[in-house]
Order: structure tokens, then C-alpha cells, then sequence
């Protein structure tokens, strides 16, 4: 008995040491005025409170830091999230004011306070709307690159088109420039074969003729013929 008791006694001298002395130190996170177990309870808070408010949305969070400095009176809550249909995974972080765990957490109702959650909901949907902000301007401009490409297809379309109508319509030209060219050339070959024939006519009744009248120079017949 007296070997249990020599074995409790400075234990419990201790234990009434570091009551008088402020109770037993609490274990912080480094650089952190919250401890361990203060932080991983408000952390859950967020996480649960998320199923029933930001994370019904287009997004997804998850809350993994909460770190405070009272002395300058603001908190980090640092935090990833990601959009459920375009699979993006983002880190950000928000700041919320406080000075004391009391700002931070309501004991009665065992939950976030009041203002934090505010704060804390309007960082949240400032990241939400740039984030929303920036996909609009991405598609717009994906938007603006698709009717771009199109306009220059349907406009080397047309301009295509354009030159393909030139130039049956210059082919058609020079065609009926060739037809026109061949019936020329024909009617002076005909004319000219027909001048021939008459000449050679001509002059078979001229040497004729001649020989009647004795004189080639005088006979009217031979003086139409151009040859």
C-alpha cells in the first residue's frame, strides 16, 4: 500500500500544480491560437454545414484549415473546391474576423457563429461568381474563335463559288468567241472558194472570149475577176 501510494502522491501533486498554475496546456497547432481539437471540431461544423448549403450547388468544398491569430483579429480558412460538371480542383482561401474563439463559435447552439458563417458564405460566393465570370468568358471566346472559323469557311466558300462562276463564265465566252471565230473563218472560206470557182469560170469564158475577140485586155469578165 505504501509502494502505490509513493507512486500517486507526485503524480497528483502534479495534476494540483498545473491546476493552480492555469489547468493542463492545451495542445496548438503551430502558429495557430485555436488548438487541435478547436480547430477540428469548427473545420467539421463547415464540412457538415456544406451538405446543406454551398455544396448543394455546382460545387464541391472541402474545409482542411482553420487558422487564427486573435491578436490581429482574423482567421484563414483554408479550403479546396471543384466544379461538379467541368471537374476543375481548385485551393483558395477566405478570411474571417475574430478576436477570441467566442467570435468564432456559438456554445449554446454547439455550431459556428453567426457572423463567421456570414463571412464566410459571402467569400465564398465572390469565388463562385469569378469562377462562373471567367468559364462564360472562356466560352465566349471559344464561341467567338468557332464563328470566326466558320466565317472565314463560309466566305473562302463563297469566294470559291465566285471564282468557279468567273470562270465558266469566261470559258463560256471564249467557247462562243471560238464559234463565232470558226464561222467566220468559214463563211470567208466559202466566199473565198466560191470567188475561186467563179474565177476559174471567168476564165474559161475570158480565154474564150479572147479568142473571139482577139484581145484579153478589153473583156469585162476577166477585169471583175481579183486574180
Amino acid at each position: 500500500m505504501k509502494k502505490i501510494i509513493k507512486k500517486i502522491f507526485p503524480l497528483a501533486i502534479c495534476i494540483f500544480l498545473l491546476q493552480w498554475m492555469g489547468g493542463i496546456p492545451k495542445a496548438y497547432s503551430s502558429g495557430n491560437d485555436l488548438t487541435s481539437h478547436e480547430e477540428e471540431v469548427l473545420l467539421i461544423d463547415l464540412n457538415n454545414l456544406c451538405y446543406d448549403i454551398w455544396c448543394e450547388g455546382d460545387f464541391t468544398f472541402d474545409f482542411h484549415v482553420f487558422h487564427c491569430s486573435f491578436e490581429e483579429g482574423e482567421c484563414s480558412i483554408d479550403y479546396s473546391y471543384s466544379h461538379q460538371y467541368d471537374g476543375g480542383y481548385f485551393e483558395s482561401t477566405c478570411i474571417v474576423s475574430a478576436y477570441s474563439l467566442d467570435d468564432l463559435w456559438n456554445e449554446a447552439e454547439f455550431r459556428v457563429s453567426d457572423d463567421t458563417y456570414y463571412e464566410l458564405d459571402d467569400c465564398i460566393t465572390e469565388i463562385e461568381i469569378a469562377y462562373k465570370a471567367e468559364a462564360e468568358a472562356e466560352t465566349e471566346a471559344e464561341y467567338e474563335e468557332e464563328y470566326e472559323a466558320e466565317t472565314k469557311t463560309e466566305y473562302e466558300a463563297e469566294t470559291e463559288a465566285e471564282y468557279e462562276e468567273e470562270y465558266e463564265a469566261e470559258t463560256e465566252a471564249e467557247a462562243e468567241y471560238e464559234e463565232e471565230y470558226e464561222a467566220e473563218a468559214k463563211t470567208e472560206y466559202e466566199a473565198e472558194a466560191k470567188t475561186e470557182k467563179e474565177c476559174d469560170e471567168y476564165e474559161i469564158l475570158g480565154k474564150i472570149s479572147t479568142k473571139q475577140l482577139g484581145s484579153i485586155f478589153f473583156h469585162p469578165i476577166l477585169k471583175w475577176c481579183p486574180r
